[in-house]
């Protein structure tokens, strides 16, 4: 099993050495601020990969990478982690759609139990800088949740009002406090 980790996880840093390395030398931009096709598809192929290279990890090799020492990729390890547990299998991925401002690439991705969005944030070099997991809850699970928090809240008020209810039938223990006075 750990040899297979180690293989696993060599071959992982391989492919990503190998895209910053060959994405290096890229041209970025023309002087009129739209993105090139090159540039165009050396972000969607590179986002599709990544994205395809994370879902399948398995929580050993997640904390592996976390401990990695490379920024990007304890960044992405922490995003996928934090919402792995509420998207479920991965159904399907969709168009990549990306934008000017940065070189974000949004890769749409279809889960069992949500959908969610992986974004990428791409240097002048093309080189992935960040990734957030964005998850979107259907107006289901937003109104279970939000019935969840209100029950929390008045749950929470009714604890609080019981201990001051005791606290307050403990001042006739008090000596001067006047609760003894007035019996």
């Amino acid at each position: 099993m750990n040899q297979m980790f180690k293989k696993a996880s060599s071959v992982l840093t391989a492919v990503v050495c190998a895209a910053s390395i060959t994405f290096s030398g890229a041209s970025l931009v023309l002087a009129d601020g739209e993105i090139d096709d090159q540039t165009k598809t050396t972000i969607e192929t590179t986002a599709e990969g990544l994205t395809e290279t994370i879902i399948p990890l398995t929580d050993e090799q997640i904390e592996a990478y976390m401990e990695s020492g490379d920024d990007f990729t304890e960044n992405a390890m922490t995003a996928w982690n934090g919402a792995k547990e509420e998207l479920g299998d991965m159904k399907e991925t969709g168009s990549v759609e990306i934008s000017n401002d940065e070189y974000t690439a949004t890769v749409p991705v279809t889960f069992e139990k949500e959908d969610a969005e992986f974004i990428y944030v791409f240097d002048k070099n093309l080189t992935p800088t960040s990734l957030s997991v964005d998850v979107k809850y259907s107006f289901a699970t937003t109104m279970k949740n939000a019935a969840l928090n209100t029950v929390m809240g008045l749950g929470t008020v009714f604890v609080i009002l019981i201990m001051l209810i005791f606290l307050i039938s403990l001042f006739q223990f008090i000596p001067g406090s006047g609760a003894q006075e007035a019996k």
